[in-house]
């Protein structure tokens, strides 16, 4: 199960009779939860984000932002110049084809590209 709040987005278990979830789109910090129902579930989200969110108020800290779904790649002259050719013939961006091609990394489950 996933959850969002407030741009952080969980993947939630069960172990053991009990619930828990881990924040997935951050660096640094661990951000984590867990209900003994899914009922209850949604809400324990909700606190660990507000209150992480307080703490790093408290001392004057950034809190560890969700990322921004923005990745800067350098793939050098050639295959940027390759790559701009090959979508051009496809028809396609090339952000299309690169995430076709880390979808593909990722699990194989690829959406076609374009």
């Amino acid at each position: 199960m996933r959850l969002e709040y407030k741009g952080y987005i969980a993947e939630c278990g069960l172990e053991d009779d009990v619930i828990f979830g881990k924040v997935t789109n951050i660096k640094s910090d661990l951000i984590s939860f867990e209900a003994k129902g899914a009922s209850e579930l949604r809400t324990a989200f909700h606190e660990s984000i507000d209150s992480y969110l307080a703490f790093c108020e408290e001392r004057g800290e950034e809190p560890d932002k969700p990322f921004s779904g923005k990745l800067v790649y350098r793939p050098g002259e050639e295959r940027h110049s390759r790559l701009a050719e090959y979508a051009a013939q496809a028809g396609l961006s090339l952000n299309d084809i690169l995430n076709y091609a880390v979808d593909l990394l990722l699990g194989g489950q690829a959406r076609r590209a374009g």
